[in-house]
């Protein structure tokens, strides 16, 4: 097999990890007889033809998270006059925010990414998660799990995909896909019951022309999509990006799945698909001939052919493909284009925010405009009042009184309605204890802020529990290739561990490590803070608040334990000292003085409550 090289790029280093590899059939591939363009080009069409509505949706809900407002072509144009103006509320955008944090403390609070659990023996496994979380730690993952969270809130479900990159730790990556970047037929529940899903790439004139020469693509295919004439095309406009479909399928003759890429203006394909290799291969033991000198009866040497073992690296391609879709929240709905996430549940009442806001600050601009009208009109002003256009004018005198008066400022349940649709807004995207500290209002109470935190936290756990969910069924992929890869020597995996085979040859379940990290940790902080007041009275209150302070500030911890065990020590050397100097006073108090007595009973009051009150009188 070709050995690959490096590039600069993701998308060259994804399509080249394809047609690097599978430019020939690899053996124990089934080939399906035929990938005939024009059906799947119908299927293609007819899965974004159903998908456009949504399409729609998404774009329109992208404008209403942004709100950008032309203020002054809005007056310019007269819709809103010359001293009116619009306050954009961002609701949407707001309540996405809000919700992103938990997901990713899920992920970065752990000094794990997941909890091997053995399935056969007891081993140690803490070098292993840590041997893992490395290799999953690519370039640029951090940015990768947050848009995928953002998106999943924001439009109810997205999506990530697996592709495999020798320039990672562990020769894998997880990118972003975005939802609307992914199309599946509609109806769909379950992408593995589709024999086609689509991802769509952009990429740039000049990469296709690359690909062409180094990677075998389909050049009239390739010129189809730049134009008539591909170079001439591309010198006027060097850096268009073209929406490229990356096309995964599973062909009815065939148990593995395919990958191809195809443009909606080409009768043929930009690359046939062929079998999704993601970097897994197994040993196979095989037979081959070898030749070997032997010789006759006479003693002349002569070639014979004789059979040996030979140990070999067959890959392994993939039967499931490689996305992996996140919803914000689980419903009795089950069709993947269906999810819906904070556009869909904020949009009209972003709409009537910005709405209530506007008015009110429109109101208070009015009202404090100044008008002015005669205190006693002529007989001709009577009737509809007309403006004109005198202009008063300081230090003057006029010839009739004026009177000056002013619109009605705003009402004060404006205000009150902004409160309360911003509250019921808060309370939907399970933040009450944001809801309650926000609240203008002298009734707020500790038991009542303390309730809403402990419902917050249940709330979030249960929301954490979905996303456990999703990465469990990640992470259980991951290892897969990360185990065949360290099994062919091709990264680094704890190798130089004394126990490194006997973890690769186990089998595992495998959670995400927030399960215990996060979600456990936050269950036993708040139970703490709850027996906080009973175990402040009782001599395990600085193992209590040791143990409090480790699980709420494991990066500051050490700045603050040492000063709690000195006083622990200190403490417990005043009671011995009191226990001793109490014990002297009862041998030999008889034989002191007064002033003794009352100077000794004077340092053991002094010295008790450093004690801790642990000393008996």
């Amino acid at each position: 097999m070709t050995q690959m090289t490096m590039f600069g790029t993701e998308v060259e280093q994804i399509l080249k990890n394809v047609d690097g590899q599978f430019s020939t059939p690899q053996p124990g591939a089934e080939q399906p007889t035929s990938f005939e363009f024009a059906k799947y080009k119908q299927k293609i069409s007819k899965i974004e033809s159903d998908s456009a509505p949504l399409q729609e949706r998404i774009n329109r809900w992208r404008r209403a998270r942004n709100i950008e407002i032309d203020i002054k072509r809005l007056r310019d144009e007269r819709r809103i006059a010359a001293n009116e103006t619009m306050i954009p509320e961002r609701v949407i955008d707001k309540n996405v925010t809000r919700s992103v944090p938990p997901y990713i403390s899920f992920l970065q609070k752990s000094r794990r990414f997941a909890v091997f659990v053995p399935q056969t023996t007891q081993l140690n496994t803490e070098p292993l998660e840590n041997a893992f979380t490395r290799a999953c730690k690519f370039k640029g993952w951090e940015r990768s799990f947050y848009k995928l969270v953002d998106g999943s809130v924001f439009l109810g479900a997205d999506a990530q995909e697996i592709l495999f990159d020798e320039r990672a730790p562990g020769n894998v990556v997880v990118r972003h896909v975005g939802r609307d970047r992914i199309n599946v037929p509609e109806g769909t529940e379950d992408i593995e019951a589709q024999d086609c899903i689509i991802v769509h790439q952009f990429i740039t004139s000049s990469r296709l022309r690359r690909f062409v020469k180094k990677y075998g693509w389909n050049e009239a295919a390739v010129n189809s999509v730049l134009g008539e004439n591909g170079e001439k095309g591309t010198d006027e406009c060097p850096d268009k990006t073209h929406d490229i479909r990356k096309v995964y399928c599973k062909p009815d003759d065939s148990d593995y799945v395919y990958v191809g890429y195809m443009h909606p203006s080409c009768d043929a394909w930009l690359k046939e698909p062929t079998p999704l290799f993601l970097g897994r291969k197994q040993k196979v033991v095989k037979t081959v001939q070898q030749p070997v000198t032997a010789m006759t009866p006479t003693g002349m040497p002569v070639t014979v052919m004789q059979p040996v073992s030979q140990e070999t690296w067959e890959p392994v391609y993939e039967t499931q493909y490689p996305v992996f879709i996140f919803n914000y929240r689980e419903t009795e709905n089950k069709r993947i284009n269906e999810y819906r996430g904070r556009a869909f549940n904020d949009e009209f009442k972003q709409e009537a925010a910005t709405a209530l806001w506007s008015a009110l600050v429109n109101r208070a601009i009015k009202s404090a405009d100044l008008y002015a009208s005669p205190a006693n009109p002529t007989a001709q002003g009577t009737g509809v009042p007309k403006a004109t256009t005198n202009q008063l004018s300081p230090n003057v005198i006029y010839d009739n009184q004026l009177v000056f008066w002013s619109m009605p400022g705003p009402e004060p349940s404006l205000n009150g309605a902004i409160q309360q649709l911003a509250a019921n807004s808060t309370d939907d995207i399970n933040q009450p204890s944001w809801t309650v500290n926000n609240r203008r209002d002298s009734e707020k109470t500790a038991t009542e802020i303390q309730a809403a935190q402990s419902q917050e936290s249940e709330i979030n756990t249960v929301e954490l529990t979905l996303f456990s969910v999703y990465l469990r069924d990640l992470f259980t992929r991951l290892w897969e290739i990360i185990k065949s890869r360290a099994e062919q020597g091709a990264i680094k995996f704890l190798d130089n561990h004394p126990q490194r085979a006997e973890f690769l040859a186990e089998s595992y379940d495998i959670f995400a490590a927030g399960d215990v990290d996060v979600i456990k940790r936050n269950e036993d902080i708040q139970k703490m803070r709850m027996d906080w007041p009973v175990i402040s009275n009782t001599a395990a209150a600085p193992a209590f608040l040791i143990d409090y302070i480790q699980k709420s500030y494991p990066d500051s911890a050490h700045k603050y334990i040492p000063a709690i065990q000195q006083s622990m020590q200190q403490q417990q050397s005043q009671a011995a000292l009191l226990k001793l100097v109490q014990g002297l006073m009862q041998q030999f108090g008889a034989n002191m003085t007064p002033e003794q007595m009352a100077g000794a009973q004077q340092v053991i009051q002094a010295a008790l409550p450093q004690a801790g009150g642990q000393a008996n009188g």
